[in-house]
């Protein structure tokens, strides 16, 4: 992943290299996750109202180097956390992700 970006409604996801037809079409493709963290006098603190976000659709851009996702109920304040199906996304070239993983902290809702 090159970059994830805040839609409205969802996330965008950039990739490096374009994806593979057909690859990254499915919203099982996706685990998309949020939470929040209640403030201690510690670094961090626990995650609450830890939840899934369902997938309702997938769009794969014409180049194939975007998915945009659109989800249910995301929230703002909360940290989005995205992971990725290594065994079903791959590129074009046939190259496996090199990180599946992405936490955006979703401060505000564009």
């Amino acid at each position: 992943m090159l970059a994830v970006r805040a839609k409205s409604d969802g996330v965008e996801i950039e990739f490096t290299e374009p994806l593979k037809e057909g690859v990254g079409e499915k919203a099982s493709d996706y685990d998309i996750r949020q939470w929040w963290f209640k403030p201690t006098g510690n670094y961090g603190g626990p995650k609450l109202d830890n939840e899934s976000l369902p997938v309702k659709s997938v769009n794969v851009s014409s180049d194939r180097k975007k998915v945009t996702l659109q989800l249910a109920g995301m929230k703002s304040k909360h940290v989005v956390y995205i992971h990725l199906n290594r065994k079903t996304i791959v590129s074009q070239n046939g190259n496996n992700l090199w990180s599946t993983e992405a936490w955006y902290t979703m401060n505000v809702l564009p």
